[in-house]
């Protein structure tokens, strides 16, 4: 079931329909929000869990205010966001909240290049980009959801950007990245 025939279902008077679109919504939305919680803001699997049934309840109670059908999956990950951000706040997690323009505080001279002592290339590759993920959380989920198969499309809700610049960031994150692992070229 498409996003805009779960909208309808949501905005409908009969309460029978209201109740198949919150399934459907829970269905169509639900594994997503987990995933995208645990990646994108770090949080534990309970964390994540209760996270999304906190969006998903203030989606349904909420799908009113949304004014075109089209819009309507782009604003639940918006709503899934700010919920993240809210709960983020209330336990004074703030200093774990990804900010896209943190980056430019990091050294990357400070960045650990010590090359733990691995005999071939993709532990190496495993390592370096272990440590990348420390760095840059929100590079990395952006590359593990392409690496995972999702369409621009699809990492552009995720990450709340657009398509175009979900592109040019996932090739932005590709060029970090380079720093972590490019040493492992020379392991044979």
């Amino acid at each position: 079931m498409s996003f805009e025939e779960i909208f309808d279902l949501l905005l409908s008077n009969d309460a029978n329909q209201r109740e198949v679109g919150s399934i459907a919504l829970f269905d169509a939305i639900d594994k997503n929000l987990i995933k995208h919680f645990e990646g994108k803001w770090r949080l534990t699997y309970q964390e994540a869990d209760d996270l999304s049934q906190m969006s998903m309840f203030k989606i349904v109670q909420k799908a009113h205010t949304v004014t075109e059908a089209k819009k309507f999956e782009r604003w639940c990950w918006r709503v899934a966001k700010n919920q993240a951000l809210d709960y983020l706040r209330k336990v004074k997690r703030e200093k774990e909240v990804i900010d896209f323009n943190s980056e430019k505080f990091i050294d990357e001279s400070q960045i650990q290049n010590d090359h733990d002592e691995v005999t071939d290339t993709d532990d190496c590759v495993k390592v370096g980009y272990k440590k990348f993920t420390k760095v840059y959380p929100e590079r990395s989920y952006a590359l593990d959801l392409q690496q995972e198969g999702c369409s621009i499309k699809e990492i552009s809700i995720y990450i709340d950007r657009t398509p175009a610049a979900t592109k040019e960031f996932l090739s932005q994150c590709r060029k970090k990245l380079i720093p972590f692992i490019e040493h492992c070229l020379d392991i044979k």
